[in-house]
């Protein structure tokens, strides 16, 4: 499945929504568009939807630890917006959906 990241800037929070699996194959794909997306953006809050992710695997995981650790260096909040078993069960297993912020639902930008 092909991995896509759009876009969306709110007022203080930058949305990347993903879709398409994460896995080996596809996180430095991912990092290279996050990396681009966040490069000169001094915003309050990252947002990384992964509502369209059906599949997180290890390198996954470590990049949404590495993406977090970065924003908390530039004093940003780092929120992840999981909705699929596939996303949901490998941040539960491994405790990080008690580390990182997960919503399970976008949250209402005014």
């Amino acid at each position: 499945m092909t991995l896509t990241v759009e876009w969306a800037d709110f007022q203080h929070t930058l949305v990347a929504a993903v879709t398409g699996d994460i896995d080996a194959g596809t996180t430095p794909t991912l990092r290279e568009r996050i990396d681009a997306g966040l490069r000169d953006q001094p915003t309050g809050t990252v947002v990384l939807d992964l509502s369209g992710v059906h599949f997180l695997d290890s390198a996954g995981l470590a990049l949404l630890v590495e993406l977090a650790s970065r924003c908390d260096k530039a004093g940003q909040e780092f929120q992840l917006v999981c909705t699929t078993r596939g996303v949901l069960r490998p941040l539960q297993i491994t405790g990080l959906d008690k580390i990182l912020t997960v919503l399970t639902e976008q949250p209402h930008h005014a």
